[in-house]
């Protein structure tokens, strides 16, 4: 009998317990700039992200992001992985405009339904912006990019966020602040990562499991009695 508890708990342990430790990682969400399954034509919007806040001043904003036209040659060139987005259709370029002076709050939701949120991190590249930068995971603070002129690059990185991320939608904020400048002064953000997870198992893969524990236990224990 002893040995039939000890084979039936050892079943359990391998159908429950092994698919967690042997899972891995998913892509929820590829998060960067100007990318939607493949990169954006210029001056495409970026449905991805939305902005949320903007200053007051002689430009009107919309809430869209769009894929900048127009980079200035002091930026990080655009990659095949991530491109610069703007409020502005144009992006305030130094041909087209001035980007009012103040702080803009740009967004990204994913959710995490079907994914252990525990789990989640945040990699890549990272982010940066013209001018200055605070990032926020759900409300809390995550990264920054002081140096007025980041956009020439290297890139900032975003952290992982473990353990800030919570079941269901989860929220990244951009706080970009831009600064008065001698000349043109555009606004800009470019972002660089991804979301990844362990998925959850679902109910009817537990049942199964619980099934096929059941039985293995009652086959050893008929063995057991023959």
């Amino acid at each position: 009998m002893r040995k039939l508890i000890v084979a039936a708990a050892s079943l359990a342990a391998l159908v429950f317990v092994a698919p967690a430790q042997a899972g891995f990682a998913t892509v929820v969400k590829n998060i960067s700039t100007g990318f939607e399954g493949g990169l954006l034509a210029s001056g495409a919007q970026d449905t991805d992200y939305s902005l949320t806040q903007n200053p007051a001043g002689a430009n009107t904003y919309n809430g869209n992001m769009y894929v900048k036209q127009n980079i200035p040659s002091v930026y990080l060139p655009n990659s095949a992985s991530s491109q610069w987005i703007s409020p502005e259709l144009n992006g305030a370029d130094p041909v087209n405009g001035i980007s009012n002076v103040g702080l803009y709050k740009v967004q990204i939701q994913f959710d995490l339904t079907g994914f252990g949120h525990q789990s989640a991190m945040l990699s890549g590249l990272g982010f940066m912006v013209d001018n200055t930068a605070d990032v926020y995971l759900n409300g809390s603070l995550i990264a920054s990019q002081t140096d007025p002129q980041g956009f020439r690059g290297p890139f900032t990185s975003l952290g992982t966020g473990a353990g800030l991320f919570v079941s269901g939608i989860n929220t990244l904020e951009f706080w970009i602040t831009n600064d008065p400048g001698s000349n043109k002064n555009p606004v800009a953000l470019r972002v660089d990562a991804l979301v990844t997870a362990m998925e959850v198992p679902e109910p009817a893969s537990l049942v199964l499991g619980g099934l096929m524990v059941a039985g293995a236990a009652m086959r050893l224990r008929r063995k057991a009695r023959a």
